[in-house]
């Protein structure tokens, strides 16, 4: 028998977005959807409908409408997304750029501590996105990153989003070699990178790598480096430092309105069977995929903080700063979480008040190893959110046992080629060991065996039966 861990109240359920969401449809539809498997089984059945739906329930904000929320959806790959409509990512995701509230706080291994305002942060990507402009960056140029986990990697995400570049990145762990197979493949025309990062209390000098990925990508114009723990001073030729490449905040800066099909994104495979792959994503396929994981799955709203241990190599990084568009707001951590000791990320989710903590298995099963029992105050914390990787019986247990009893224990599964979740959790449902929730909605998914055959129960392939948004185009 399935051993229940968690399961929500009535009233949890109820002031929950994914209920909100359910209540929305059944009114617009004339529906009386009452559960979670109801709402998803709607959703793979009436693919149309559904990401209708959600478009208008997460007010996306776009300048000319779609014509149908999918053209050609039989067309596997090849069905068209809210054809015809025009919007910029960058600008669902700074909704709130007027506020004074914080939109991202840094933590790193020292004890710096910077926070910034969604205000300050709208400049900040609107002043440097006004720098790529100055420096002949058009749509569906590339941009590059080579940084750690900081809140300029963010600040340039947005940045080349609101012109309609195309983002690609990778973390500063990654040898200048590899980061030439990925990055160069894009062709980019600026290298975003930093001076330093600090990890394990050493502090590691990016820029001679960042000098030879630049010298291995010809296409590299410019080389722009933000300060973080490296010489604020130190250069090198054909690069410029970021304080004065970019420039003042810009209120009359116009967002780009592109294509829903727009690029927005460059990620790539893990090159274990040759070099990296190229897997390119749309920006409305990413944004309402994501926004759906993230507002619905993950429930995250106004006054949220989201950490999640992560690098800008991993989908999981794309992912997170989509939160921002919730309304919710950024913890970014950069460096080891368990330096100098396994408490030290525990310290930071009490003092931040941090509402939802990402985290993988092999980090989980690594605090199993060291008996490692934390003494956090975690009052604020009502989920976790568990990947890459599957979890054991134990890595459940162990959540429950001594990390904290009353929480969602979000365990999700997806991939870096829809940059988003086949299987995730659900705040409406209950939650058991060894087991995610379920599918993600609007992901028709199913197990198959080596013969081709539906199984159920046992081990199978994971396969997808229907198109999505935030699959590559």
């Amino acid at each position: 028998m399935k051993k229940l861990l968690w399961a929500p109240s009535e009233e949890q359920i109820r002031n929950t977005n994914m209920c909100r969401f359910m209540e929305y449809a059944n009114k617009r539809f004339s529906m009386a959807m009452s559960c979670y498997k109801e709402l998803y089984e709607w959703s793979v059945s009436s693919i149309s409908d559904f990401w209708g739906a959600l478009w208008d329930f997460l007010e996306i904000k776009a300048s000319r409408p779609y014509s149908a929320p999918v053209r050609n959806l039989s067309a596997f790959p090849g069905a068209e997304w809210f054809p015809d409509a025009e919007l910029n990512y960058a600008e669902n995701i700074l909704k709130r750029r007027d506020s004074m509230e914080t939109a991202i706080v840094f933590r790193g291994e020292s004890s710096e501590r910077r926070e910034i305002s969604f205000k300050e942060l709208y400049g900040m990507v609107t002043g440097l996105a006004s720098s790529f402009k100055r420096a002949g960056i058009k749509p569906g140029d590339a941009i590059a990153a080579y940084m750690p986990n900081i809140p300029e990697t963010v600040v340039a995400m947005l940045a080349s989003a609101s012109i309609g570049a195309i983002w690609c990145s990778c973390a500063t762990d990654i040898g200048p070699a590899a980061a030439v197979d990925r990055l160069g493949q894009a062709s980019p025309k600026i290298l975003v990178t930093a001076d330093g990062y600090l990890y394990k209390g050493r502090v590691f000098n990016v820029l001679e790598n960042a000098e030879k990925i630049a010298a291995g990508i010809p296409s590299v114009r410019k080389t722009v480096i933000a300060h973080y723990a490296g010489d604020a001073t130190a250069s090198f030729d054909g690069a410029e430092r970021l304080e004065s490449f970019i420039s003042s905040p810009d209120d009359s800066f116009e967002f780009a309105q592109l294509p829903s099909s727009h690029p927005l994104v460059i990620m790539f495979s893990s090159g274990t069977t040759g070099k990296p792959k190229c897997m390119v994503q749309s920006a409305a396929g990413l944004l309402i995929n994501q926004l759906k994981e993230l507002a619905l799955h993950s429930d995250l709203k106004e006054g949220d903080r989201l950490l999640y241990i992560s690098t800008c190599s991993w989908m999981m990084w794309n992912w997170m700063l989509a939160a921002l568009g919730t309304g919710a707001s950024l913890v970014l951590f950069d460096g080891n979480p368990s330096w100098p000791d396994a408490s030290a990320i525990w310290k930071v989710l009490e003092e931040e008040r941090v509402t939802v903590f990402g985290l993988s298995a092999s980090y989980i099963h690594s605090l199993i190893s060291q008996g490692f029992r934390h003494s956090a105050d975690l009052s604020a914390l009502r989920s976790i959110s568990q990947t890459g990787s599957a979890l054991s019986s134990a890595g459940f247990d162990y959540v429950y046992e001594s990390i904290k009893k009353d929480l969602h224990f979000n365990s999700i599964s997806g991939g870096t080629d829809i940059n988003g979740c086949f299987a995730s959790g659900n705040p409406m449902s209950p939650v058991y060991s060894d087991e995610l929730q379920g599918p993600g909605l609007g992901m028709k998914i199913n197990a198959y065996d080596d013969d081709g055959r539906p199984v159920k129960d046992r081990q199978g392939e994971l396969v997808c039966e229907a198109p999505a948004p935030s699959m590559p185009i």
